[in-house]
């Protein structure tokens, strides 16, 4: 049978110097848009809830995506993201021989539409595929498939909000839902905080409060809870784990 392993919570801050892909920003001048986002990440070390020892993780992600929009409310487009994340488990840890699994490979692709309606309404739907396991694993075995939606509105120059729901198959048979929060606030000219679109590792959006460089470039700060899971090699200490 599959084992399932919980660890202690780890609150992850990113720090990353992306284009701005709000969640709840509407489509940029223009008909073709090319975006691209990464960052890496560092989890110090966070006990096992149960079985003994710690592990460390250590990861990056990257995503690009092309959009097309008819019209500055209405769009659609493909995202693609890769992503690895390095376990480095402590010489105290009785799982698995001490080292249960190390390098963990994931990949997604996305569609993303936008569409407007009435005067000041937008929804966003993202549908998604995406395989995240230990290299030797089974393909077909890795794979689950998400969905995000949102709707929100323009309340004024400054700020869109609105309601959202995130629909996530998991690795056994069961899924996973879970609230959004779609925003988009411009709290001053050059500071905005908002919704992310979602990273190459990530099932959801973030919330990220950023300063704009220029028209195409923002740093920002960005926070969000996660629940990890990935399929384990047909071969090593959890067979099919």
């Amino acid at each position: 049978m599959p084992q399932t392993i919980k660890t202690a919570l780890a609150i992850v801050f990113f720090c990353l110097l992306c284009s701005q892909g709000a969640l709840a920003q509407s489509q940029p001048p223009g008909p073709w848009v090319f975006k691209i986002d990464g960052g890496g990440a560092h989890q110090s070390n966070a006990d096992l809830d149960d079985a003994e020892g710690a592990f460390e993780v250590d990861r990056w992600f990257v995503s690009a995506g092309l959009d097309y929009g008819w019209s500055r409310r209405d769009s659609i487009g493909v995202s693609v993201g890769v992503g690895n994340s390095d376990y480095d488990f402590d010489d105290g840890t009785d799982l698995g021989g001490g080292e249960p699994w190390g390098e963990i490979e994931d990949s997604r692709v996305s569609l993303v539409g936008r569409f407007g309606f009435g005067e000041s309404g937008s929804m966003i739907i993202v549908p998604s595929v995406r395989q995240y396991a230990e290299d030797g694993a089974s393909s077909s075995d890795s794979r689950t498939y998400g969905l995000l939606a949102a709707a929100f509105w323009r309340l004024s120059d400054t700020l869109t909000i609105g309601p959202g729901l995130g629909v996530f198959s998991r690795l056994e048979d069961s899924t996973r839902v879970f609230p959004i929060l779609a925003i988009d606030w411009d709290i001053s000219e050059r500071w905005n905080l908002s919704t992310g679109s979602g990273l190459a590792a990530s099932q959801g959006p973030g919330l990220t409060l950023s300063y704009r460089l220029n028209p195409a470039w923002s740093f920002g700060l960005t926070g969000r809870y996660e629940e990890v899971e990935f399929r384990l090699d047909e071969d090593g200490p959890t067979p099919n784990g």
